[in-house]
């Protein structure tokens, strides 16, 4: 078992590892971007990267998930009547993406590269079907 420090500090690097990736992936394109230019970036060991990551598509996937968590953060705030779930969901999106232009260029290389791949089963898949999915969720309760 990690003590509390020992589990704030393997957070820490993680965090490090993603920040890293986030914003190389945003300028660089996310199959341009190699794991030494990450662990570069971060300033942490090849090794470090995979006690944390099995590959760079499981980091990928994790970038994903960090970031379609604060967008759809940004939904929770709906009001269900006014205005409509369309205009309310394109104003969040266009706020979201001006505070956050790499997750934009991410959000789109990873589905352009999804097509591109052909996988049917991928960690990168299964974080925009979850995103995919909260909207549903959203559309059906509203």
């Amino acid at each position: 078992m990690y003590s509390a420090r020992q589990e704030k500090r393997k957070s820490a690097t993680r965090q490090a590892l993603l920040s890293a990736a986030t914003g190389l992936f945003a300028a660089g394109g996310i199959d341009q971007v190699s794991i030494d230019e990450i662990t570069a970036a971060a300033d942490l060991g090849k090794g470090t990267f995979y006690k944390h990551f099995n590959s760079r598509e499981d980091l990928l996937a994790a970038v994903l998930h960090q970031g379609f968590d604060l967008l759809l953060g940004e939904f929770k705030t709906y009001p269900g009547d006014s205005p409509s779930l369309a205009a309310f969901l394109l104003d969040r999106h266009s706020r979201f993406f001006s505070g956050h232009p790499e997750y934009l260029l991410i959000f789109h290389q990873a589905r352009a590269w999804l097509q591109m791949s052909g996988e049917a089963e991928n960690p990168i898949r299964r974080e925009i079907q979850r995103y995919t999915a909260e909207i549903a969720e959203l559309e059906k309760n509203a």
